[in-house]
Parts: C-alpha cells; sequence; structure tokens
C-alpha cells in the first residue's frame, strides 16, 4: 500500500468549522411521502463522508487523522424521520439515511430531523481524504449537534375527523349559534389538523339579503385558533352582519400535495363542513334554534342526476344553479325547475355547485360525478 504523508495546516482558522445560520428548515407531506424542501445554511464545500474507505499510515503508523476512501460520498445532511404520537410526543421511526425523502408512509403527523456536515477535527486539524491514488480529495465529514428540525406535516388526504370548528360567542346563552347585532362572530378551527390548504365561504340567508363572500383557496398553514367572521365578511362585501339573517359555512382542509379527488382518488371529494348562525336585533333577547336541515345533493357521487334534499324553494321567485371545475371555470348554468338536476352531459370528476336566488349565491356544494 502506498504511504502517504499528511500535510498539516500552519494556520488553522480557515479550518473552523462553519457557522449554521438558525434558519428554520422546511419539509412538504403528499399521500405516502415527506420531502425535505429546506435546510440551514451550511457549507460543504470539499467535505466527504466515510462511507467506504480505511485509515492507513500516512507518515505514521495507523494515522487517524488521514483517510483513505475508496468510494468517497459527497457530504450532505443526514435525515432522520419522526412520528408524532398520540400522546403529542414523537418517536424517530427511518434513518439516517442522505435522502431528503421517506416514502410508502402511512397516514399521520410528521416532521425531520437533520444533523449538517461539518469538517471532522477531532485531531485538532481538519482530517484530510485521499483516495487509492493518493489524490488529496478534501476533508472527512462530521455530523455534531445541534439537531434542526424541520415542520410538523400531514401525510396522507383529509378525512371527516380531520377537518371543523366551533363558534365563539362571548356573550353565554342557550344556543351558542346566535349574536347579538355588532357582536363580533368567531370561530374556533382548532379542531382541524394543520394540513395546508384551506377554504372559507360564507352564504347569507334572507330575508333582505342572499349575499354570498368566498374567502377563497388559502395555501399554508391552517389556522390552528380563531378566524374572525366578522372582519372577513366586512372586508369582502363591504358591509356588516346583518339581523334576522342567518349565515352558513362552508370550511374546507386539504392537503395541498394529496387532494381529494385530485391526487387521491377519492369519489366523495373534499370534506366540507357546515355549520351556521343567526344575528339578532341587539337587546332583543331572542334565541332562535338552527332552522330546517342543511340542503344536500342526493345521491353524491352522482352519475346522470343529483337532487337537491332538504331544499324548499320559496314561491314566486327565480332560482338557477352554476356548476364549476375544479379551475373554476364556468361549465354549466341552467334554470333551476324543481329540485331534480340534469348532470349525464358532466365527465366524471369534481365540482362545486351553486344555486342562487334572484341572482344571488344561496348555497354552495361539492358535487361528484362517477362513471
Amino acid at each position: 500500500m502506498k504511504t502517504i504523508t499528511l500535510t498539516i495546516a500552519i494556520c488553522l482558522v480557515g479550518f473552523l468549522p462553519a457557522l449554521v445560520a438558525q434558519q428554520e428548515a422546511a419539509a412538504k407531506g403528499g399521500c405516502t411521502s415527506v420531502t425535505v424542501t429546506a435546510t440551514p445554511d451550511y457549507s460543504a464545500e470539499g467535505l466527504w463522508t466515510h462511507i467506504w474507505g480505511y485509515e492507513t499510515n500516512c507518515g505514521q503508523v495507523d494515522n487517524p487523522c488521514c483517510v483513505v476512501m475508496f468510494s468517497p460520498h459527497e457530504a450532505t445532511p443526514i435525515y432522520y424521520l419522526q412520528k408524532k404520537t398520540d400522546a403529542g410526543g414523537w418517536t424517530e421511526i427511518a434513518g439516517p439515511t442522505f435522502s431528503p425523502v421517506f416514502e410508502n408512509l402511512e397516514k399521520g403527523t410528521y416532521r425531520v430531523r437533520m444533523l449538517l456536515p461539518t469538517r471532522d477535527v477531532t485531531c485538532g486539524t481538519p482530517i484530510e481524504v485521499y483516495n487509492l491514488l493518493g489524490q488529496f480529495l478534501g476533508y472527512k465529514a462530521m455530523y455534531p449537534p445541534p439537531s434542526y428540525y424541520t415542520n410538523e406535516v400531514v401525510v396522507g388526504p383529509t378525512d371527516a375527523s380531520d377537518i371543523g370548528f366551533t363558534f365563539i360567542d362571548n356573550q353565554p346563552d342557550p344556543n351558542p349559534t346566535t349574536y347579538d347585532f355588532g357582536e363580533p362572530v368567531k370561530i374556533n378551527t382548532s379542531a382541524s389538523k394543520n394540513y395546508d390548504l384551506w377554504w372559507l365561504a360564507i352564504f347569507e340567508r334572507g330575508p333582505q339579503y342572499n349575499r354570498y363572500y368566498s374567502y377563497g383557496w388559502h395555501h399554508g398553514r391552517v389556522p390552528n385558533d380563531v378566524l374572525d367572521l366578522s372582519a372577513i365578511w366586512e372586508s369582502g362585501i363591504g358591509d356588516f352582519f346583518r339581523t334576522s339573517h342567518s349565515y352558513e359555512i362552508q370550511w374546507v382542509v386539504e392537503n395541498r400535495y394529496c387532494r381529494n379527488g385530485i391526487e387521491y382518488p377519492n369519489e366523495g371529494g373534499w370534506n366540507d363542513y357546515y355549520d351556521e348562525f343567526f344575528v339578532c336585533p341587539a337587546g332583543s333577547g331572542c334565541r332562535p334554534q338552527k332552522g330546517e336541515q342543511q340542503v344536500d345533493l342526493v345521491p353524491n357521487p352522482a352519475v346522470a342526476t343529483v337532487r337537491l334534499a332538504h331544499f324548499h324553494p320559496a314561491e314566486g321567485k327565480r332560482y338557477e344553479y352554476q356548476v364549476f371545475d375544479l379551475t373554476g371555470q364556468l361549465v354549466v348554468e341552467q334554470i333551476l325547475r324543481g329540485t331534480e338536476l340534469d348532470v349525464s352531459a358532466l365527465p366524471a370528476g369534481m365540482y362545486l355547485l351553486t344555486v342562487l336566488e334572484e341572482g344571488y349565491p344561496l348555497l354552495s356544494r361539492r358535487l361528484v360525478i362517477a362513471r
């Protein structure tokens, strides 16, 4: 075996480990995978991981400060996958690995722990790496603390148990879904798991107005505490919640990388959560209970026709319905006569069906067409 001489550098300043910026690591969750999308800043220039090699005579017998490598591997972070337990703790289930992708995972909440490479200075000076020809390759990497953690991500599609909200009534009364005029209407969204795509829409039910406002799709972490519906409505409509009107809330939470009915082949499509509240005249003491049953689409998924169950159109008023695809494009617009709709011309897929009363959106439901 060729003898390799270890060169000792006089100036050690250049060999000090690079400082790691304290920026947040990041990951995204798919249908069955977790992928690291960002790591804290680090410098791996000229660093190699000791995958298959050995220490050899580098001027001294069994010098541990010199390494010959058969198959050097450029240094990258080392990743460990952790899964959240039912008790809220974390269990490490995979790693160490140099791959930033963990696949074939079951539904659950995960995060990735990582260690970053720096020069191995256990000899007081960086350990040099050579190949079998005696050529200098760089320096051996080490992975000291600290550990860095990504954000929590949820793998798999949402189901009905993953989403929900409750109304917050700051003036306690027997019915927490009624509000005095001028009282802020808020919802607590902590019942929803922290996926990264969510939707909020508000439907106004007469008698004077039947307006609609969609807060739209939001990419990013789902709010896990309070949403102020009064502020959202007033900024969107330019008006406040009206007395003697009821308002229906449509709430949807999805995994943007595993959307129901798109990446995840779920015939049922989105998991919508609905609830409604009523606004009373201030000081009236009114506490009406919830009105009639929620309007549903039956059957859903549908093949040729779908019925608006529990829908009771008012006499003398004009109704129509619109169907939008997932890109927001209007694909059907028809006058509504009765409660049964012909959807036989729609291709298989997921849609949003909106019913309008006198030109104002009255309700919106997810519609799935199966062939």
